[in-house]
């Protein structure tokens, strides 16, 4: 009964996560991506339309939702993702488009040099070290 409990995506929804998005809550949103990340509703609405929203929230939500997801970018994606990287407006959304695109094996020397900018993020600077320790040990 836990593991249906666990495992039940139904009482949350994209609604539900940018509205958490927009009010900051990103306890409630690091607690549910995990359990959502195979959602295909989900996953649909990062790319098609979170990815473009006028709200760096909504964008930081649907770039830290395809960071978990398990799903194979494709390259107009991945090319959307390299441009938010360079030039969203807002550095968490830049972040984590780098720690995305190094998640889903997108591992050039501009994705690395990112990796290494987001260290100066005391937000996310154990994220970018993860990844770079990934990276070093790849070598």
């Amino acid at each position: 009964m836990n593991n249906e409990k666990e495992n039940d995506t139904s009482k949350y929804s994209v609604d539900a996560l940018k509205q958490a998005a927009e009010q900051g809550d990103w306890v409630l949103i690091d607690s549910v991506i995990p359990q959502i990340v195979s959602n295909q509703e989900f996953l649909n609405w990062s790319l098609r339309e979170g990815l473009q929203d006028i709200n760096s929230d909504i964008r930081d939500l649907a770039v830290s939702i395809l960071e978990k997801s398990n799903i194979q970018l494709d390259g107009q994606t991945v090319e959307r993702l390299k441009k938010i990287m360079f030039e969203d407006e807002n550095i968490h959304v830049r972040n984590r488009a780098s720690f995305t695109l190094f998640s889903h094996n997108v591992r050039t020397e501009q994705v690395i040099k990112a990796l290494h900018l987001a260290l100066s993020d005391p937000e996310v600077s154990a994220i970018a070290q993860n990844y770079i320790n990934i990276a070093a040990s790849e070598i």
